[in-house]
């Protein structure tokens, strides 16, 4: 492996780990506008989808007791017509277009969490729970980011934190490989490119062992804060080379 991926990828995938050790989320945020930087768009938007799905799994395990499974079905509902959507657009449209997408959402998404933006919704009802879903599957599909919509709902859920984590867990140990199953099936993935995943797989150990650390000494507000800066500008650069 080329010594500069290694180093890039390395350095995704350990801030990636960090905070979702941390947060219980924001592994594909923070490592996609790394990686599209060494890969093209969407084989990066399959490589993050894969190590993600590898780190759900680990922490999954700590905390699958509290895993609201009810809320997740209702938002599997709307995903299983999002999903296949957004992976149609993910298939047709450009690399440069796709890397473009991928960091307006990143940076969009990102001034959303740093102002605490909130959705005002009737929460007995279920089908907003399942159009949010939908919107999930589509941005799943499309540019490998189901997170942020279930995040914003789950914020006006009033979930207490520990079920908040475990069920976002849940829903992605479901989203992520429903996504990058079909690209590699595609060949929108080429399969030698899975092999970086392995390589840099171990690093989501480090990054875990970070998160936890930072946990500690650090406050989860103003570590988000940090993280949610620095994808800003790096999706903003990643944004510009996409039309150079």
């Amino acid at each position: 492996m080329d010594l500069n991926i290694l180093m890039w990828g390395a350095l995704a995938i350990v801030l990636a780990a960090s905070t979702q050790a941390l947060a219980g989320f924001g592994f594909v945020m923070m490592a996609a506008p790394f990686l599209i930087i060494i890969f093209d768009p969407k084989t990066a938007v399959g490589l993050t989808l894969i190590l993600s799905f590898s780190s759900v799994i680990v922490l999954l395990y700590s905390f699958k007791k509290d895993v609201n499974w009810q809320l997740v079905k209702q938002l599997l509902k709307g995903s299983l017509i999002g999903l296949p959507l957004g992976l149609i657009v993910f298939y047709t449209i450009t690399v440069d277009t796709l890397k473009a997408l991928v960091s307006i959402a990143i940076v969009v998404i990102s001034l959303l969490n740093l102002t605490n933006y909130e959705v005002n919704l009737d929460k007995s009802q279920e089908k907003w729970k399942v159009i949010v879903g939908g919107i999930s599957g589509f941005l799943s599909g499309s540019v490998g980011m189901s997170g942020p919509p279930v995040i914003l709902l789950m914020n006006n859920l009033d979930m207490k934190k520990e079920e908040f984590r475990a069920t976002i867990l849940g829903y992605f140990a479901i989203m992520h490989p429903a996504s990058f199953v079909p690209m590699i099936l595609m060949g929108a993935i080429p399969l030698e490119n899975i092999r970086y995943a392995i390589v840099l797989a171990p690093f989501i150990l480090v990054g875990m062992f970070i998160g936890r650390q930072l946990f500690k000494k650090v406050s989860e507000e103003l570590f988000k804060k940090i993280v949610l800066v620095l994808l800003i500008l790096v999706a903003t650069y990643s944004f510009i080379r996409s039309f150079i």
